[in-house]
């Protein structure tokens, strides 16, 4: 199989954060540009060119479980190679659980990528490894995706970070986050 390479694809240099620029989320970053003879003003240049970017790659180019996904730049989405986690904490015990999410950085121009068949697949296989998603769309905002393989509902449950009233869906993924965590202790035993 041949390697993949960017090519003219700079999706990752719009949607993630790079701290040495201070360049937020979803923020283009002031190297980025449009050409075939890469999407990088400093790429070869070892003084301007951030250690961030030197050091990530998105899954899609990794081939990390992502062969037959297509190029970000198409679907409007990145997939990280670095995770986040979530910290659960059951409310009658105190006890914490950290869970780990794939992190997947979202074209706000396009909120409903995420929900492309392809990387619900991948989502689910995730899933296999008690791995959830997290979909951002900036530095702040983001959805949780909880696979139907790890809920009782057996169906997609989405749940937005920044609510305002406890809806019926977030309280599904509460009984759904006590569910993972039960599940995850009984493993333990």
């Amino acid at each position: 199989m041949s390697s993949r390479i960017c090519g003219t694809c700079s999706l990752c240099c719009k949607l993630l954060p790079v701290v040495s620029l201070s360049k937020g989320a979803n923020t283009k970053c002031q190297y980025q540009r449009y050409s075939q003879k890469g999407c990088c003003k400093v790429y070869n240049d070892t003084n301007k060119f951030p250690l961030e970017c030197g050091v990530w790659s998105c899954r899609w180019l990794t081939k990390n479980d992502t062969e037959d996904m297509f190029r970000p730049d198409r679907v409007h989405y990145v997939i990280d190679t670095f995770p986040d986690h979530l910290t659960v904490r059951d409310d009658n015990t105190g006890e914490e659980q950290v869970w780990e999410a794939v992190q997947i950085w979202c074209d706000p121009n396009y909120p409903d990528a995420h929900r492309d068949p392809k990387l619900r697949s991948y989502l689910e296989r995730r899933a296999k490894e008690h791995i959830i998603g997290m979909v951002r769309y900036n530095s702040y905002d983001s959805t949780i995706i909880i696979a139907p393989s790890l809920n009782k509902e057996r169906r997609w449950i989405e749940i937005p970070n920044r609510a305002t009233n406890w809806s019926k869906e977030q309280l599904l993924a509460d009984a759904v986050v006590k569910q993972l965590y039960e599940e995850k202790n009984s493993d333990r035993k």
